[in-house]
């Protein structure tokens, strides 16, 4: 990854700071000129008050239409002329909805002109307040020794030269230039102003691999259709991400959504609606509700830990590791409801109905209780309460080989429930299909979608034993 998740965090943190400075610096620019330098005549009685009153709002919308244009990257190039563009197209719908409010509310007192003014005044002051806030992000990163995403490029010919230079001038963006792959032959095993060629596209997945590449820019356009598409899946098999280079024709043409990176433009492949502030409002809304539910449940936790204990010998608590974000692993709580040398012969698949435990176990895991303690996981920030379900490495191992795109569902953190799970696929059940639905929440999440999970899998128990009842 370019950077860790807590620092990806930091980053749109101060971008927000940033922004709020420059929105409250603007409205009061626009105040003054409007009514108190003199510069502009007043008509009217104006009363201040009403202006300070609406501050607080007017600065709420602003940031809330900053967000939705998608000004908030998780990456340390905070301002670009793609970025102003959208600061300009925030600003346009924050005074669109403010104005939408006053008039809906009937606030009065208000000069129309403060609404060009405060447009133009506030996009100024924050485009500053960016480039402020670059200066100091690149003085920060060039000052100390921050983890770079090491980079692959696809390609020998001027644009990937292009984007190397570009890579190696800029090392405060924290990118570290691994090297080339060239579909010519000719070119392996040959350096490129001192950087290596690593090999041809055939061998992607053993370069990313053995040289721990995090981000690939494929910058050769000419090559076949298969190529690339082999190029896409190996990449995720590795949990690498793709940008794609685009010709400036397809940029002419194109309605695609397109981003900036050390000032390159780029395609960026399985775009999701996960990042951004959109982390940090998933992030809060896992931690207010997973504290919540476990305070609540604390006597259900220690009556399940007493059960777990006298159904058979061992901890009440029995933890895995599972892969989550990016192919890193961690240690996954669960009550323990199976004896312990369950897998005494290899891991196997468990079912809610498992011959090897109790049947009070097995309707504890119907329920999906000894899912509870999970609730630590979130907290700690392993987990997701709504994400794709965490695999343990030996299948992860073993689909990823077998299942196209498997690994896409490893660019989220994974959840203690999800849509795969409240549409019945749990256990063994069929991969591709638990994929869809995965990649689905994944290109299509929003805090009502993980809401409407959360409500689905609290009534799952009621709609199981309605069907049996039928």
């Amino acid at each position: 990854m370019l950077v860790t998740r807590a620092r990806q965090a930091h980053f749109i943190l101060l971008q927000v700071v940033a922004d709020t400075v420059g929105i409250i610096a603007g409205l009061f620019a626009a105040y003054w000129l409007r009514l108190a330098s003199g510069i502009i005549p007043a008509s009217g009685e104006w009363q201040a008050f009403w202006y300070w009153r609406e501050l607080p709002q007017a600065v709420a919308i602003w940031v809330f239409a900053l967000h939705v244009t998608g000004n908030y990257q998780n990456h340390p190039q905070v301002i670009t002329f793609n970025r102003a563009r959208r600061i300009l197209t925030g600003s346009a719908l924050a005074i669109a909805l403010i104005v939408a409010k006053n008039y809906f509310f009937r606030v009065p007192d208000l000069s129309r002109l403060m609404y060009p003014l405060a447009f133009v005044c506030v996009a100024a002051a924050s485009l500053v307040a960016r480039g402020v806030l670059q200066r100091a992000i690149v003085a920060f990163v060039s000052a100390r020794s921050i983890p770079s995403s090491r980079v692959l490029i696809v390609g020998t010919g001027p644009t990937a030269l292009k984007i190397a230079a570009r890579i190696r001038r800029h090392p405060e963006f924290a990118y570290e230039l691994a090297g080339f792959v060239s579909p010519d032959e000719s070119k392996t095993d040959r350096r490129i102003g001192g950087v290596p060629v690593f090999g041809t596209p055939a061998q992607l997945r053993d370069i990313l691999r053995v040289h721990s590449i995090q981000d690939v820019f494929i910058a050769q356009q000419d090559l076949p259709l298969n190529s690339m598409w082999s190029m896409f899946l190996e990449s995720e098999m590795e949990t690498a991400r793709v940008h794609v280079v685009p010709t400036l024709t397809e940029l002419m043409r194109t309605t695609v959504y397109y981003d900036e990176l050390v000032g390159v433009p780029v395609y960026r492949v399985r775009e999701t609606p996960l990042q951004g502030t959109n982390l940090i409002i998933k992030r809060i809304f896992d931690i207010i509700v997973a504290g919540f539910v476990l305070i609540v449940s604390a006597p259900l936790l220690a009556a399940l830990a007493v059960i777990a204990k006298r159904t058979s010998p061992g901890p009440a608590l029995h933890r895995q590791r599972r892969i989550s974000l990016d192919g890193t692993a961690f240690d996954l709580w669960k009550f323990r409801t199976m004896p312990v040398d369950a897998e005494k012969n290899g891991p196997v698949w468990g079912d809610q109905e498992d011959p090897r435990t109790s049947r009070l176990c097995n309707r504890i895991r119907l329920l999906g209780l000894d899912e509870l303690p999970q609730l630590w996981n979130v907290l700690r920030g392993d987990m997701s309460l709504v994400g794709p379900r965490p695999e343990r490495g030996h299948f992860v191992d073993k689909f990823r080989e077998s299942v196209p795109h498997y690994m896409a569902r490893h660019h989220v953190l994974p959840g203690m429930t999800g849509w795969a799970q409240v549409h019945g696929l749990r256990g063994d059940t069929s991969i591709p299909q638990r994929l869809r639905f995965d990649l689905y929440y994944i290109e299509n999440w929003s805090l009502w979608l993980d809401m409407k999970i959360l409500m689905m899998t609290a009534l799952q128990p009621f709609r199981r034993r309605k069907a049996r009842s039928r």
